[in-house]
């Protein structure tokens, strides 16, 4: 009987903390809309060799991306493939929130590069 008590006790804790812990994170969704935004920043960045900061943000607020170009490379020759890329360095921070108590933040620095030939588009997210 204990035993019974006792697991009906756990069960009924989890039961009602977990949606609250749940409730804290930001949803997967969020997140992918997110990196959505952040590879656009950074194309659209490298395409127009904005030298300034660039702030994006969702129309009902709940992503803001705010990028600047940390360097521009205007050659670089790709050992692998023989092609010439021009390059670019980007330093991004984005907040996100989803509701009213779940917050998240990513900090990161993206590389693109894009062949002057062909066209080909390298993208490298999170260098370090």
């Amino acid at each position: 009987m204990k035993f019974v008590a006792i697991l009906s006790l756990v069960v009924c804790l989890l039961g009602t903390s977990t949606p609250a812990w749940a409730a804290g994170k930001v949803s997967k969704d969020v997140r992918d809309d997110a990196e959505y935004m952040m590879r656009k920043v950074v194309e659209d960045i490298h395409n127009y060799n904005v030298r300034t900061t660039v702030t994006d943000i969702t129309r009902d607020k709940s992503i803001e991306v705010v990028a600047f170009a940390i360097k521009f490379i205007p050659e670089r020759i790709d050992k692998k493939l023989g092609e010439v890329f021009s390059c670019a360095l980007v330093s991004l921070k984005t907040k996100m929130k989803s509701g009213k108590s779940a917050k998240a933040q990513i900090k990161r620095k993206d590389e693109i590069c894009k062949g002057k030939i062909t066209g080909r588009v390298k993208y490298v997210a999170n260098i370090r």
